[in-house]
């Protein structure tokens, strides 16, 4: 798959799967995200374990969709450096819409992955 074309699978979903190293140890966390022009913002409480372990962490985000029918599918993932969002990130936050799972904007803080290392494939 082509990376404009995972972008474009990612756009479509919500929901995905966030691997990160806590305490040397592989974690996988379930997360809802948005894209933001072509990186892929997370929520989280500010000071949460979350927010603190990936605190400039590479980690990887993997988001598919499987027809158990079928066995047809795909996967897209993306690897990268979380960095805490952006001001313009954020700004733009308010011009999209945003997955209705997304926490109460109380106490929240913000991280981004650039998909510039983004990788899929189809499942059959």
């Amino acid at each position: 798959m082509s990376s404009s074309y995972c972008v474009d699978l990612l756009r479509t979903r919500s929901f995905g799967r966030l691997s990160l190293s806590v305490n040397a140890l592989p974690v996988i966390e379930p997360v809802y995200f948005s894209m933001v022009d072509d990186s892929v913002v997370i929520q989280t409480h500010r000071g949460s374990w979350l927010a603190t372990s990936t605190d400039n962490a590479v980690v990887a985000l993997e988001v598919g969709e499987l027809d158990p029918a079928t066995g047809w599918g795909w996967t897209v993932l993306v690897q990268g450096l979380a960095i805490d969002a952006s001001a313009r990130t954020l700004a733009r936050l308010d011009d999209i819409s945003l997955p209705a799972d997304w926490l109460h904007p109380v106490a929240l803080q913000h991280f981004e992955i650039s998909t510039d290392r983004i990788s899929g494939r189809h499942l059959s």
